[in-house]
């Protein structure tokens, strides 16, 4: 295995800092290239966290060096984004760990990491809800969300350009108003990844239930606005969709209830995703939605389909990315399924330290379906290397396994 001196890891961190992966290039090794051993060259055995067994990759990971995590994982490098350190964690779950949906996004496309409904081990907890609902639905359908986790800090940077109200100044920050809308846009393909009573009602309910008496269907179909949550709201306001963190912020200057304040943020989001308007009626105020486009249906029909196919307690099944580039379609269409256009902001003013999650003991299994691999939590990563651009997975689910 190989090793690094101080000098090359400044010089390394350095770059990973400013997430320079043009400057990172004539440190990685080619696949093809023989060096000498004294030639300052990283290859993906090459541990430049030796104690815990943490390669280029890794670290990338941790500081949120998204440019040079592509640069890795792609020819001509191809490292594997799997690659368990000593505590049992891959460069895909430290970055779906930090909330940082653009290098997961990376590591997502060539993953060959596949989840199950029910953990096998207790999980860490932990998760982030940004990524994990775009990229690991399985996960919340699992343990879905309630309205304070909605809240809860997470572990990324401050975006440059956020004007200060728009953030809370801390390595932790909570929500941005483009990460709050963004959710709200996945709670309307599948409320079920929620608990929260004002978007789904009796969580009793049968999820997949199509009776039209059913109240659980809060946000689909699509509820009135309720006029009072929005009252303070500017009807010409053009700074949508920071003006939900903004909105969220007042509101607890007034109130200590969730409920709420959550209600507000609920409607502000209605209001501004469903072209909403005032009228005054008989001396009431009342607000009209416009229907979604249809090709926002269409992101809504095909996100639900996707997300229900991994509603099994018999079967293992790859990320969101992954199906989504199974469907074979264009970039643009890729990336509109993908929601990318409503991530947050990945230019980091501030790039908050990484805790270390307890240590994990991954389990070396073999699935008649996959083969040989390792169980960690309630995901199975298969030894063999599988390209992106490879066919369809077998979903033939968890029959037997052995243990080794």
């Amino acid at each position: 295995m190989g090793g690094a001196t101080s000098k090359d890891n400044g010089d390394l961190l350095t770059i990973l800092e400013n997430d320079e992966a043009e400057c990172l290039v004539p440190f990685v090794a080619l696949p093809s290239e023989r060096y000498d051993n004294n030639e300052r060259i990283f290859k993906e055995d090459t541990m430049l966290d030796k104690g815990k067994k943490r390669n280029l990759l890794h670290i990338a990971s941790i500081m949120s060096a998204t440019k040079c995590v592509n640069l890795l994982v792609n020819s001509p490098y191809f490292w594997d984004p799997d690659r368990l350190d000593a505590k049992g964690w891959t460069p895909l779950q430290i970055a779906e760990d930090r909330d940082d949906l653009a290098t997961l996004y990376e590591l997502a496309v060539h993953s060959r990491e596949l989840r199950h409904l029910k953990p096998t081990i207790p999980t860490d907890g932990g998760r982030q809800f940004v990524s994990s609902c775009l990229i690991w639905p399985q996960d919340v359908l699992l343990d879905p969300f309630d309205m304070i986790e909605f809240y809860l800090p997470t572990l990324r940077g401050i975006g440059r350009g956020v004007t200060p109200y728009l953030t809370v100044r801390t390595s932790e920050t909570n929500l941005s108003g483009r990460s709050m809308a963004l959710l709200f846009e996945l709670l309307l393909a599948n409320p079920y990844m929620s608990t929260v009573t004002a978007l789904v009602g009796n969580v009793d309910q049968d999820p997949f239930s199509n009776n039209a008496d059913c109240e659980a269907s809060c946000l689909w179909p699509m509820q009135p606005i309720e006029v009072s949550y929005i009252s303070d709201h500017d009807d010409r306001c053009q700074i949508y969709p920071d003006c939900l963190f903004r909105s969220w912020m007042l509101s607890f200057n007034y109130r200590d209830d969730f409920f709420q304040a959550f209600k507000e943020l609920y409607n502000i989001w209605k209001f501004h995703r469903f072209a909403g308007s005032y009228s005054e009626e008989n001396e009431n105020i009342k607000a009209r939605l416009s229907p979604i486009t249809l090709l926002s249906a269409c992101r809504v029909a095909i996100r639900r389909h996707l997300v229900n196919k991994t509603y099994s307690q018999s079967c293992i099944y790859p990320n969101y990315v992954r199906h989504v580039l199974q469907l074979g379609l264009p970039q643009l269409l890729t990336d509109f399924l993908l929601y990318r256009e409503m991530w947050p902001d990945t230019e980091w003013t501030e790039q908050s330290r990484w805790r270390d999650r307890r240590k994990r003991r991954p389990r070396e299994v073999k699935l008649d379906a996959h083969g040989l691999g390792y169980v960690v939590d309630n995901g199975f990563i298969p030894n063999l290397r599988i390209p992106c651009n490879a066919s369809q997975f077998k979903y033939t689910g968890i029959q037997k396994y052995s243990g080794r």
